[in-house]
């Protein structure tokens, strides 16, 4: 008598890994109202921060135009140090000795680097008042300005990226609630990811 046999199948079990689901921060009304407070969080730094950065913007523009319109009444001249004094913070007291027509001048500059009495330095005067000058060129100065006008609009770009993200998705208004504690604190929009 013939008898089949049935092969047994045991199962062979596989660790399944946890599945990961994206969840928001908070939900329903909670959502709303901590973006809305994070929107207003963000208005309200960004108006500060942008009239810090006028300040910076007005002062490199009166910079330059001081700078500008004075400009054809600096001439160079090669002065002689007489003295160079450590007075705090990287700076040095410079004192230059030159002369403009047949009559000699004593006065002092700003340096942030030590030089030796004796040397020879390069100066700018004013022609209307010989007794005012400066080691900086007026190009170099207005160059100065323009770079701090420039930085300063490179930072209100940013400040408008992040109101704009803010204001366009909750995610990225709810992170800047929580800024200076969790989250995100350049509105970009983001979830958690949650088991």
């Amino acid at each position: 008598m013939n008898q089949s046999i049935t092969p047994s199948i045991t199962p062979i079990l596989t660790p399944t890994m946890p599945q990961y689901v994206l969840q928001s921060p908070q939900s329903g009304s909670e959502i709303n109202l901590t973006a809305e407070y994070g929107r207003t969080k963000t208005y309200f730094s960004s108006i500060i921060g942008c009239c810090f950065l006028l300040c910076f913007i007005i002062f490199g523009g009166f910079i330059i135009k001081s700078t500008y319109s004075s400009k054809d009444t600096k001439k160079n001249i090669i002065g002689r140090i007489t003295s160079s004094s450590f007075i705090g913070n990287n700076n040095y007291n410079i004192g230059v000795r030159y002369i403009i027509d047949n009559t000699e001048y004593n006065n002092s500059i700003l340096s942030n680097k030590p030089e030796y009495v004796g040397n020879p330095i390069e100066i700018y005067y004013d022609i209307k008042n010989p007794n005012n000058i400066s080691a900086d060129s007026p190009t170099k100065t207005i160059l100065s300005g323009t770079c701090m006008i420039f930085c300063a609009l490179c930072l209100c770009s940013l400040i408008g990226y992040n109101m704009y993200s803010v204001s366009k998705y909750d995610d990225a208004a709810v992170n800047a609630a929580y800024s200076g504690s969790r989250g995100n604190i350049y509105g970009y929009p983001s979830v958690r990811i949650g088991i």
